[in-house]
């Protein structure tokens, strides 16, 4: 520490003593991870159709063929939700092993070697959200004492999870992932491999424990959603402006799941896991407003007719993936209407997956993802293809929660 020529003299020119100050040792967390014992299947699952298979299709030759692109790490984190962890790359060879040796960073910490994945590498989008890559693995059962290679150095994939322990840590207002937007999908990663009472040292000294995190997450869901609870109280329309819940990706989708998979694996207080099941009415009431809000838009402003159905695939798709995996994770009982009204998501799904496939879009994603125009489109298309995928297997009990 070097300090200023006033603070080590005093008015008569003795030196003055340095302040106490808490000297922080950086170094990588020692956790032993504690893998998912339980893997369930929703209990308000129905049997497959024909109809449903025809619609999984669709989705399955999207994702098969433009999420296993090995430029693309992105859409390879889609296409591990999508088949799971011992997905192929179009071009050969295994997707996890992958991204590891083409994307990912060797970090030192405290003299430790740690690894994480940047935001880019290059012209690739690799994890806008921080640790996605991470929730996708944890999620779909990657072996945390897999072998790879990153920057040609051997490590394991459970060196990944220490480092994004090492990097994680909030307060009541703040996070060091930069915004809570960036939280979900980091608080899902943790839960899911971590042990009971988790407790680390974070950089620069932050002590944190995975109850802390559960109750910020779930704190801030209810925050956000404040504006649609109110909607809901009052039975007036949902108002968009970019408000509450709306500032979040996929409409907070990750948010909810987030903070529903950490209180469902047992961290925070029962107060948190009320908090996270009291939001779920919220999800169901939703179902409609968003609806009409989308088809209203299609009917008066037609020319957006693709970017609006792609809109509808992403919340249809989010918004049964969530449902499912909260019931097989045993947070909520639904009642008749509920069921009535999973199974109208349902059917709304597949005519949505119907309407976007008769435009030709899943034929025409080569074109859109060549026109810096029409990218988004084509990265929604992956992603939200892969949600709705993993959303139907799980509506039909064919997709599992491990937890």
């Amino acid at each position: 520490m070097i300090w200023s020529l006033a603070l080590l003299l005093s008015c008569g020119g003795e030196p003055a003593e340095a302040p106490d100050e808490a000297v922080v040792v950086d170094a990588l967390p020692v956790v032993e991870l504690r893998l998912p014992e339980k893997e369930a299947t929703s209990p308000l699952a129905i049997p497959s159709t024909s109809v449903l298979r025809g619609a999984s299709n669709v989705l399955r030759k999207a994702v098969s063929e433009h999420g296993r692109d090995a430029e693309n790490p992105w859409a390879i984190s889609h296409a591990m939700l999508a088949f799971g962890p011992k997905v192929q790359l179009s071009t050969g060879g295994s997707a996890v092993d992958h991204v590891f040796a083409n994307y990912a960073e060797v970090v030192d910490v405290g003299g430790e070697k740690a690894v994480r994945f940047p935001e880019r590498r290059g012209d690739s989008l690799v994890e806008p959200h921080a640790e996605l890559l991470l929730k996708a693995m944890t999620e779909m059962g990657v072996d945390p004492q897999h072998e790879v290679t990153v920057e040609g150095q051997p490590f394991k994939v459970a060196d990944l999870y220490r480092g994004s322990l090492h990097r994680a840590w909030v307060d009541e207002n703040t996070t060091s992932l930069g915004d809570w937007n960036n939280t979900p999908w980091s608080l899902q990663a943790l839960a899911t491999w971590g042990p009971e009472e988790l407790a680390w040292t974070a950089a620069d000294g932050h002590a944190m424990t995975l109850d802390d995190y559960t109750h910020a997450v779930s704190s801030r869901l209810v925050l956000e959603n404040r504006p649609l609870r109110k909607s809901m109280s009052r039975n007036t329309r949902i108002n968009k402006r970019g408000q509450g819940i709306f500032r979040y990706t996929c409409g907070g989708a990750h948010l909810m799941q987030g903070a529903a998979y950490a209180v469902g694996r047992g961290y925070g207080t029962p107060e948190d896991r009320e908090l996270v099941v009291g939001e779920i009415p919220v999800l169901f009431w939703r179902f409609r407003q968003e609806l009409v809000l989308v088809d209203d838009a299609i009917k008066s402003q037609p020319q957006y007719t693709s970017v609006l159905l792609i809109q509808r695939l992403k919340f249809l798709g989010h918004l049964l993936e969530t449902l499912h995996k909260a019931a097989a994770m045993e947070l909520f009982v639904a009642t008749d209407q509920q069921k009535v009204d999973l199974g109208l998501m349902l059917e709304q799904l597949v005519v949505t997956i119907d309407a976007i496939h008769k435009l030709g879009l899943f034929d025409k994603m080569p074109e859109l993802a060549k026109d810096e125009s029409t990218r988004q489109m084509y990265l929604d298309l992956i992603g939200d293809s892969a949600h709705a995928l993993r959303a139907i297997t799980l509506a039909t009990g064919e997709g599992t929660v491990r937890f």
